[in-house]
């Protein structure tokens, strides 16, 4: 494997690490409100019956995800072009940022798919294990975006740049569909 590559790998390992606890707990308590739900509407304890799908949603963040990858990403290739001390600095910090979003959002989804896999298991629940592929190939994506926009932020070549950004996008759009296909 690259060392380029494997440090970018490593780096967001050490971030997923420092996230695990909480956002996993966060993931494996969203996934018991999903279940639960119905259940807490009838006892007068829930009011709004989406509150864990909103819960989940939010815990996501897919939108704020997207804006700073393609900010990062613009902003390092236009740093390839133009050399402004004011671009150097904010490039870095964006990164940091990509990496802690990707961070929180798969060690969320590491918590919440522990949930739903374990429920799919104890109660044979087919619907439950598509749940869990989908939200196990949405972490895969995270986790290869981070990996893609610090890579191709280091690539000179500009056209193998597009390349990615367009695989990272209609990546990204397709599971978006999926992801709202599930409602």
């Amino acid at each position: 494997m690259d060392s380029n590559l494997k440090k970018l790998i490593t780096r967001l390992y050490e971030e997923v690490k420092k996230d695990i606890y909480f956002f996993g707990a966060c993931g494996f308590f969203v996934g018991i409100l999903f279940i639960s739900q119905s259940r807490l509407k009838e006892l007068g304890i829930l009011r709004d019956p989406k509150f864990a799908s909103d819960l989940f949603k939010d815990f996501l963040s897919i939108n704020a995800f997207i804006f700073v990858f393609v900010a990062y990403v613009i902003l390092s290739w236009t740093n390839h072009f133009i050399t402004c001390s004011i671009l150097d600095k904010t490039i870095s910090p964006i990164g940091e940022k990509l990496h802690q979003f990707g961070s929180s959002i798969v060690s969320f989804a590491i918590g919440f798919s522990f949930f739903v896999f374990s429920y799919s298991v104890i109660f044979i629940d087919i619907d439950g294990f598509k749940l869990f592929f989908v939200i196990f190939l949405f972490a895969l994506f995270i986790i290869n975006t981070v990996v893609l926009a610090e890579f191709s932020a280091k690539i000179k070549d500009f056209s193998f740049k597009i390349h990615i950004f367009f695989s990272i996008l209609l990546i990204a759009i397709y599971l978006l569909i999926r992801l709202t296909a599930l409602k």
